[in-house]
């Protein structure tokens, strides 16, 4: 032994420690990654980008984080829900497997209720999704008719912009 500490780790070979899941080193609050600093999804995994305005933050992240943290933990998604100074919304992007990205956003929508309609007995949800741009002939099918089938089959007011 020279005095110098062996290369690598157990875990990451020669070239360093390997990167777990949701590991980041230095992380904003939350345990989220540094803004601009998403991973790609894994093979089988997909993104979902949601708008939502900024004072809805504290409803979907909860106290302390409580509700990102469960829903990370419960439904094995990465959420990056990084602050937006200076703007009314922020958006909130999940990673995971299509059946777990589902369940996520069908508890975050509530909370978004939570934090607009307090008390109110009857009110419609505005949730507005992100989609790329190669993605929109998807949705929006041959002559618009898979998106009016969504608005027919889900009764929902679905709005491309």
């Amino acid at each position: 032994m020279d005095g110098r500490p062996p290369r690598g780790n157990p875990r990451g070979g020669p070239y360093g420690r390997k990167r777990e899941r949701g590991d980041w080193g230095d992380t904003s609050s939350f345990g989220n990654p540094p803004q601009n600093k998403i991973p790609r999804p894994r093979m089988g995994e997909e993104i979902l980008r949601v708008l939502t305005r900024s004072s809805d933050a504290g409803s979907i992240i909860g106290k302390g984080g409580s509700n990102i943290k469960r829903l990370r933990q419960q439904y094995n998604c990465l959420i990056h829900y990084p602050e937006c100074h200076g703007s009314n919304e922020r958006v909130l992007t999940i990673t995971g497997t299509r059946d777990n990205l589902i369940n996520c956003v069908e508890e975050i929508i509530p909370k978004i209720n939570e934090s607009v309609h307090r008390g109110a007995p009857n009110f419609t949800t505005e949730v507005q999704v992100l989609v790329p741009e190669p993605y929109m002939g998807t949705i929006i099918g041959s002559g618009g008719q898979k998106i009016k089938t969504q608005r027919k089959e889900s009764n929902a007011a679905i709005k491309v912009l």
